[in-house]
């Protein structure tokens, strides 16, 4: 395979790139997979979220949500890289995965970095991180631990699982 010199190229290619997947970072959600891969061309390390050709909407509306929030990408979010149909058919617990969606890595599961000694701390800066949301004019309505997680390299909380945010609503007028 060529070298490819720019992130377009690589989303250009998805399809046709080879990947190792790390059974450490698997994620079960609502709408499908969340894995830790590694693209075996380059060496990087990325989440790649898997879904069954039946939840494919709900993915689709998952990237719109990525886009439309592209200022808070790699700094409350992980940077949203594309979306592809697999060339080879991937089964995860017994479901073929139909779509998937390549995200840049963002940490790890935060159930393991939760403890007693930093629950209060955590629980701060998922709070500043939902604020930053409901100033961009969305607010997360799945914002439980699972959809959170703790990157070591930036010192921050990264937010997953944006198929379902709603809309702040503007306050009435008297």
């Amino acid at each position: 395979m060529p070298q490819l010199e720019t992130p377009r190229c690589l989303i250009a290619n998805l399809p046709e790139i080879e990947y190792s997947v790390s059974n450490s970072s698997f994620i079960c959600g609502r709408t499908g997979y969340l894995i830790e891969a590694t693209l075996l061309s380059h060496g990087y390390t990325v989440l790649i979220k898997a879904t069954t050709a039946e939840k494919r909407p709900r993915l689709k509306v998952e990237a719109a949500n990525y886009r439309h929030l592209r200022n808070l990408q790699g700094q409350i979010i992980p940077t949203y890289l594309g979306i592809f149909n697999p060339r080879v058919s991937y089964w995860y617990h017994g479901q073929r995965m139909g779509q998937m969606m390549i995200l840049s890595y963002s940490g790890r599961r935060l159930q393991f970095v939760l403890n007693d000694e930093n629950r209060d701390f955590f629980h701060q800066e998922r709070e500043k991180a939902l604020d930053v949301f409901r100033s961009h004019g969305v607010v997360h309505r799945d914002s439980d631990w699972r959809n959170m997680l703790w990157d070591d390299r930036g010192c921050r909380l990264m937010v997953i699982g944006l198929e379902d945010l709603g809309t702040v609503k503007a306050p009435s007028r008297p």
